[in-house]
């Protein structure tokens, strides 16, 4: 498939896009930085690649390159979903509670639904003390295997001192996660201890 995206366009390489984001799944930042890096000398834009740009700094733990990335992909008013769940998951990483809760449920831009958003939200009522409203949220995702659910279930699972429940989250994340440079502990925020 990425060879065919190669010739479709003779005034540009259509593949760059897929050829970054296969990079960013396998934890290979070198090869994302040259995808993207041909990707701007294109000239060319993207909310999707905003968004790999910000997830590759969360991958390496630095969630504050990843909310400069963010803020650099436009209005708040024309973000899609993933680029709000990505804000929430990010400012929530910095401390930033308030922010990360506005991002998943605004006036102007409606309330995100669905697991991603539970994950996310799980994380921020954990953060927020509430453990027992993180429990209540998760309470319909046992058997979930996404990465991001399993974060948030080893989360609260940390935040209770269940040292045997981490355990068996952690074999699952390392299973599941997309990414080896994902650790379940650039979850935790960084004005928390880790």
């Amino acid at each position: 498939a990425i060879e065919y995206l190669w010739y479709v366009n003779p005034a540009q390489d259509e593949a760059l896009f897929a050829e970054a984001a296969l990079a960013l799944r396998q934890g290979d930042l070198g090869a994302f930085d040259m995808y993207d890096a041909m990707w701007r000398r294109e000239g060319r834009a993207s909310e999707e690649m905003n968004r790999m740009r910000a997830r590759s700094w969360l991958d390496v733990g630095d969630p504050v390159e990843a909310y400069a990335e963010l803020r650099k992909g436009g209005s708040k008013l024309k973000r899609g979903a993933e680029s709000r769940l990505m804000m929430a998951e990010t400012t929530r990483r910095l401390g930033q509670l308030l922010d990360a809760s506005r991002a998943l449920s605004g006036a102007l831009q409606g309330k995100l639904t669905g697991a991603d958003s539970d994950a996310v939200n799980a994380r921020i009522l954990v953060d927020s003390g509430d453990l027992g409203g993180a429990s209540a949220l998760l309470s319909g995702y046992e058997s979930e295997v996404d990465e991001e659910m399993i974060a948030s279930r080893w989360y609260l699972a940390r935040a209770r001192g269940d040292i045997q429940a981490m355990a068996e989250e952690q074999a699952a994340f390392a299973i599941s996660r997309t990414s080896s440079l994902r650790t379940l502990e650039q979850y935790i925020p960084l004005t928390m201890p880790q």
